[in-house]
C-alpha cells in the first residue's frame, strides 16, 4: 500500500512538472486596446466593438484605452513604445504615415509590426441640418463670395479629414486658407462643435457622423468616394457634383516593431481571425463602415505606399508657399510674443529707472533688478512650459515678477491664478492658439 501510495506521488510531481513548463497559450491574461483618438469617434468605435469580439473569442478580459493628443502623435507614440509580448494591441490610422512628414513626430510606420487592416472610408462633407446650403454648389457659391469666413473641422491639423479638405477646395479651384481649420481630437468632438455653432464644416467619415444624420441634426453634402457609399445611397459624390476629388482613410491593427516573432505569430493568428470575422465585418457593414480586409503583408505594402503619396500631398498642400496663412501658430508663438514684449519692458523699466535715479543720484540697481527679473522670467518659461503647461508657469511668472515690481503676497498671488487663466482662455479657446497644457489640462 505505502509502496503504491510512494508511486502515485512520484507520477503526480512528474506530471505537475510538466506542466509548470509547458508556457500557457495565448491569450492567458488580459489584453488591452490601444485606440489614438478620442471617445465617440470612428476609431474608438470599431476598436471596442472589436475589443468585445476578441473577448468574447478568446476569454480573456480586453480593455479600451484611450489616449488622446498632439493630433494623433500621443496614441501612435505611446503603441509603438507599448510592451511587445503581445497583450497591447494598437489600432492605428492613416495619420501614421501623415504626423512624421510634418515633423511632428519621429513615429511611422517603420515603428510597427502590422497585424491586418480591417476598414477603408471616405471622407465627407457634413453641415448642420438647418445649414442654409441644400447642396455643394451652394456651400462652393458660399465659399466662393465669402472666403476664409467659414470653419472646418474633423481632426487635428494635417489629419487625413483635413487633407480630404484641402483637396476638395483645391479641386473646387480655391486656395486652402479658403475654409479654415480647426484642429480637434476627432469626429466625435468636432461634430459636437459642428451642433453648437463653433464650426459650419465638418470633414469625416459618413459613420462617424451616422446618428446625427439620421436625426437630422446634420446632413452630407457630398463624400469624397469613386461611388457612393452603399449605407448612405442618398449622399452624392463629389465628382457627382463637378468636383473631381476623392480621398479616404483606413483602419487596422499592429503591434510595436519590436515585437518577437514567435509573438507576433500568435497575435496575428488572433486579431485576424477576429478582424476578418463574420460577426465584426457584420457590424462594420451596418454601421456604415467600410469593410476591406489586407493580411499583414498587403497592409505592410499599404503602409509603405500611403506614406510616400502623404509624404507628396502634404508637401504640396501644407507647405507650398500659397498656403503660409494656413499655417496655424504653434504652442510658443504667444509666448515668444509675450516674452519679446517682457524684455522690451523691462529695458525701458531699467532703462527708466536708472534716469530717474541718476537725476537724485540713487543707485541704480532696483532698475537692474526688475530687468534681471524679466530675462529670469523668459528664460524660465522656456525651461518649464512645455513640462509644468502655460497655466502652471504663466502663474508662477506673473507671482514673481509681480513681487519683483513691489507689490504684496496676497496681491500676487491673487494676479497669478486670476491673469493667466484668462489668457490661457483667450488664447487657447478663443482664438485657437495651442498652448502647452502640461499638468493641467482643459
Amino acid at each position: 500500500m505505502l509502496r503504491d501510495t510512494f508511486y502515485f506521488l512520484v507520477a503526480a510531481l512528474v506530471l505537475l512538472n510538466g506542466c509548470a513548463n509547458e508556457e500557457p497559450g495565448y491569450p492567458s491574461r488580459p489584453i488591452s486596446v490601444l485606440c489614438p483618438w478620442a471617445v465617440g469617434g470612428g476609431t474608438d468605435t470599431c476598436s471596442r466593438i472589436f475589443a468585445a469580439e476578441l473577448e468574447r473569442e478568446t476569454g480573456v478580459p480586453v480593455n479600451v484605452i484611450n489616449r488622446i493628443g498632439g493630433g494623433g502623435v500621443t496614441g501612435h507614440s505611446a503603441g509603438a513604445r507599448a510592451n511587445p509580448d503581445g497583450y497591447t494591441v494598437l489600432t492605428i490610422t492613416t495619420e501614421i504615415t501623415m504626423m512624421h512628414w510634418r515633423g511632428l513626430t519621429d513615429v511611422s510606420y517603420r515603428d510597427y509590426t502590422p497585424l491586418c487592416l480591417f476598414n477603408r472610408d471616405a471622407a465627407a462633407l457634413i453641415v448642420r441640418g438647418d445649414a442654409p446650403w441644400k447642396n455643394l454648389k451652394e456651400l462652393r457659391d458660399h465659399i466662393e463670395s465669402h472666403p476664409g469666413e467659414l470653419r472646418a473641422s474633423g481632426t487635428a491639423l494635417g489629419g487625413i479629414w483635413h487633407l480630404g479638405c484641402i483637396g476638395a477646395l483645391l479641386a473646387m479651384d480655391f486656395s486652402s486658407d479658403f475654409v479654415v481649420w480647426v484642429p480637434s481630437h476627432g469626429a466625435a468632438p468636432a461634430m459636437q462643435e459642428l451642433l453648437s455653432g463653433g464650426i459650419h464644416i465638418v470633414c469625416c467619415s459618413l459613420p462617424e457622423a451616422r446618428s446625427l444624420l439620421e436625426s437630422g441634426d446634420a446632413k452630407a453634402l457630398g463624400v469624397m468616394a469613386e461611388e457612393r457609399v452603399a449605407q448612405f445611397p442618398d449622399v452624392p459624390t463629389l465628382r457627382e457634383q463637378g468636383v473631381d476629388w476623392a480621398l479616404g482613410g483606413w483602419r487596422g491593427f499592429a503591434l510595436p516593431r519590436s515585437a518577437p516573432p514567435e509573438v507576433v505569430a500568435k497575435v496575428r493568428e488572433v486579431v485576424s481571425r477576429v478582424a476578418g470575422g463574420e460577426s465584426f465585418q457584420e457590424f462594420l457593414r451596418t454601421s456604415g463602415f467600410g469593410v476591406s480586409f489586407e493580411d499583414a503583408d498587403a497592409f505592410a505594402n499599404t503602409l509603405e505606399r500611403d506614406d510616400r503619396t502623404s509624404g507628396r500631398l502634404i508637401e504640396k498642400s501644407l507647405k507650398g508657399p500659397s498656403d503660409e496663412d494656413q499655417k496655424v501658430p504653434g504652442p510658443w508663438f504667444f509666448p515668444l510674443v509675450l516674452a519679446s514684449g517682457l524684455v522690451l519692458l523691462g529695458f525701458g523699466l531699467a532703462s527708466t529707472t536708472r534716469g530717474e535715479e541718476l537725476e537724485r543720484g540713487a543707485p541704480t540697481r532696483q532698475g537692474k533688478g526688475v530687468f534681471v527679473a524679466v530675462l529670469a522670467a523668459v528664460i524660465l518659461y522656456v525651461v518649464l512650459a512645455q513640462g509644468l503647461g502655460f497655466l502652471v508657469t504663466a502663474a508662477l511668472i506673473l507671482f514673481v515678477l509681480s513681487k519683483t515690481l513691489g507689490a504684496g503676497v496676497r496681491a500676487s498671488v491673487l494676479l497669478a491664478v486670476t491673469v493667466s487663466p484668462a489668457i490661457y482662455l483667450l488664447f487657447s479657446k478663443v482664438l485657437r492658439v495651442p498652448l502647452p497644457e502640461g499638468i493641467i489640462s482643459w
